[in-house]
């Protein structure tokens, strides 16, 4: 593996063991680990990329096996996935889509997941394009892939709060390639995520203060105060959110003319 990769497969294996930690590995990540740990540990050991890429295909050749159980292919999959993300090659990028496809035919992935994953993969390619000198312009497509990656994720994760910071965080990437390449093409997709990241920010400020009120009317056993701040987190629900059933669920009964 590139020395330039070295921080970015630290991130990337956070990243894709994050949702295991405080669980037990489960048997097939432990057959996976038992078969293929140390040579997965020595490729990325290495300077180059060659038997990184070998490995992967590997995996993908044991996941592409039917006889195998959904549970050893995700496995194998994942393993696949850890090695090739962060390599920033063509040919790493293409066996990493090649797991993710193999994922989503067992079982589909979550839109943010798969979003986070293009970004991921578009973003290290650019790393590694700028580490080796290659020429970049408003033309080229790992530019705009990596923007277009990046916007796509902020649609995909705008609406989940605890996402907040990566979204915004991929909105500044993507601001800045566009507007220091001049991808004049995604100027409109920007400005459109802008403002709904905007609106996003806005209903995750006001909606904790809008529930601290309705919490503290409550204890008031206030009717009118208890009223007033249920419609006052109603309208933050439907003015911040476009969330009409969380809405209705705090309007209904206080006589508000949205109520219904």
């Amino acid at each position: 593996m590139p020395r330039t990769s070295i921080f970015m497969s630290i991130v990337t294996l956070l990243a894709f063991t994050s949702m295991h930690l405080g669980a037990d590995p489960t048997p097939e990540q432990k057959l996976v680990e038992e078969l293929y740990g140390k040579k997965i540990a020595a490729a990325q050991a290495t300077r180059g990329d060659e038997d990184d890429i070998a490995l992967a295909r590997l995996l993908l050749d044991a996941a592409g096996d039917s006889e195998n159980s959904q549970e050893l292919i995700v496995a194998l999959s994942r393993e696949a996935l850890r090695l090739t993300v962060p390599l920033g090659s063509d040919a790493g990028a293409m066996l990493a889509y090649q797991a993710i496809d193999i994922l989503n035919t067992v079982r589909p992935m979550p839109p943010i997941e798969r979003a986070d994953l293009n970004r991921k993969i578009a973003a290290r390619r650019l790393e590694r394009a700028r580490a080796e000198h290659k020429k970049l312009d408003s033309s080229s497509p790992l530019l705009h892939a990596a923007a277009k990656a990046h916007l796509e994720f902020v649609q995909a994760a705008k609406a989940d709060p605890k996402y907040l910071r990566q979204v915004e965080a991929s909105l500044s990437a993507a601001r800045a390639l566009i507007k220091m390449y001049r991808l004049t093409n995604l100027a409109e997709a920007l400005e459109a995520a802008e403002k709904e990241y905007r609106r996003i920010k806005e209903f995750a400020t006001r909606l904790p203060a809008a529930m601290n009120r309705l919490e503290a009317a409550k204890r008031s056993r206030n009717a009118s105060a208890i009223r007033a701040a249920s419609q006052a987190v109603g309208m933050v629900h439907l003015e911040y959110a476009g969330d009409v059933a969380g809405a209705a669920k705090y309007l209904a009964g206080t006589g508000h003319p949205y109520e219904k």
